[in-house]
């Protein structure tokens, strides 16, 4: 749509004379479009999988974080930012080949054009469920790319397979294939991103907590000292250094050692 709309614009421009270097500008923008729409900013898109993943963990008793180590490897996108994978909703695999599109929209508009072309093996969303394996698993496209409707699917095929084969590992594998050469390389695949994601959750964790504490202390800080005779009045001195009450440990401790001090003294 944006290439068409470039194409009308140079058209009119030499029905109205305009200046040559106006249409330079629109013949780079035409050339750098493409690329535009690949290399934007991926905003709200990028934690959709995530949350989805999130909450069918819980619903589903999922081990916390394994079905989203699951989709970024089935549909992780680079993010140059965090430096990690990150699941991409409108990602679509088929040939041997998987293109993350910039929507929805467009994400289904290829898958059609797939089918369209006689072409059944395709991968689709978050979890890139199978619609040749999986013919089932949705009523529509628009369907299979909500990405909690995706990601429900892909947790209840899960479960079934950690029912069948016993434990999660086996069930992580048999997700991919029932191949043991690529269910190993697989295994290994997604359990590595399982312990990036669950050491990243960890550092934010971190993060967030010294934001939370930094922020108290500094409205500790800034709280005025009293000033007018009854709040002055209010704080009685207790030895060196101390006040009642004490604002905080380091006043308390302190309270404690002089009042023992006071207590053992010779009278």
């Amino acid at each position: 749509m944006i290439l068409a709309k470039c194409f009308t614009i140079m058209k009119r421009s030499k029905n109205h004379h305009w200046p040559r270097w106006w249409t330079v500008r629109i013949a780079v923008f035409m050339a750098i479009a493409p690329i535009m729409l690949y290399s934007a900013p991926a905003g709200a898109n990028e934690a959709l999988c995530d949350a989805a993943t999130r909450n069918q963990e819980r619903v589903s008793k999922i081990p916390s974080r394994l079905l989203y180590a699951i989709a970024s490897v089935e549909s992780g996108r680079w993010d140059a930012e965090t430096k990690a994978n990150i699941a991409w909703p409108w990602t679509v695999t088929s040939l041997g080949e998987g293109k993350f599109y910039p929507t929805r929209q467009e994400a289904i508009q290829a898958v059609k054009t797939l089918i369209g072309n006689g072409v059944t093996n395709i991968d689709v969303g978050c979890m890139q469920i199978n619609l040749g394996y999986h013919p089932d698993a949705f009523e529509t496209l628009h369907e299979a790319f909500e990405p909690e409707t995706n990601v429900a699917y892909a947790a209840k095929f899960l479960n079934d397979l950690r029912k069948t084969r016993r434990s999660w590992s086996r069930a992580v594998r048999f997700y991919h294939s029932s191949d043991t050469k690529r269910q190993a390389y697989y295994g290994k695949k997604v359990y590595g991103a399982w312990q990036q994601i669950r050491i990243r959750d960890r550092k934010v964790h971190i993060a967030e907590r010294k934001k939370r504490v930094d922020a108290k202390r500094q409205a500790r800080i800034a709280t005025p000292e009293p000033t007018d005779d009854n709040a002055a009045g209010s704080s009685v001195q207790f030895g060196k250094g101390t006040t009642w009450p004490p604002r905080d440990y380091r006043q308390q401790r302190q309270m404690q050692m002089n009042a023992r001090a006071w207590a053992f003294s010779p009278k």
